[in-house]
């Protein structure tokens, strides 16, 4: 068994792992290549592509890769923590595949204690304050459902503030209120208060 989980960061658009460097990026997850890599690397991407798929289309991916993913780790013996990259702009199949994942995590008993939905782009100027996410062109501060991104054909939505978003993108599945926030002011105060 191997000591550290590996990081897998699922990337649903080719931009996302542009940004990154000396990191490996999968775009192909047959058990033995994820075994593989699980036995090298501590963290490493699975370029999916999902954003431009289908609904159905990115939940049989999410799925059948998940699988794979999940057996390789057996084989690998190592122990796995999920990110999934998505657009700054809140574009994707948001919540589907968080959803996806979490099904087949639980399924192989592998309980998931949070979610947390972190959109952050520093260079392109996307951040969030007090919930709400940002689009910043010209030093202009612009809440992004405010943008031309909210009106996107696929991935549209009306609430630029995150907890708001969630409710909306999960059709009230969750609702605004259930959803916690950690501000800044809560990490400045270190571990205890983010817990």
């Amino acid at each position: 068994m191997i000591d550290t989980p590996a990081i897998v960061v699922f990337d649903d658009d080719p931009t996302g792992t542009q940004t990154v460097h000396g990191v490996s990026v999968l775009t192909t997850w047959a058990v033995a290549d994820l075994e593989k890599v699980l036995r090298t690397e501590r963290l490493f991407y699975l370029l999916t592509n999902s954003r431009a798929l289908t609904s159905r289309e990115s939940e049989a991916l999410h799925r059948g890769l998940m699988r794979n993913l999940l057996a390789a780790a057996r084989t690998a013996g190592r122990e796995i923590e999920i990110v999934s990259r998505s657009d700054s702009t809140l574009r994707g199949h948001y919540p589907l595949e968080t959803d996806v994942i979490r099904e087949e995590l639980e399924r192989a008993s592998r309980p998931v204690d949070a979610e947390l939905v972190i959109p952050f782009f520093g260079e392109g100027g996307r951040v969030t304050r007090d919930d709400v996410h940002y689009v910043i062109e010209n030093d202009r501060p612009t809440p992004v459902s405010k943008t031309e991104f909210a009106r996107d054909s696929t991935f549209g939505y009306q609430h630029s503030n995150l907890r708001e978003w969630i409710a909306e993108k999960t059709a009230g599945r969750i609702r605004a209120e259930d959803v916690g926030s950690v501000t800044l002011a809560d990490i400045a105060a270190g571990s205890a208060a983010v817990a």
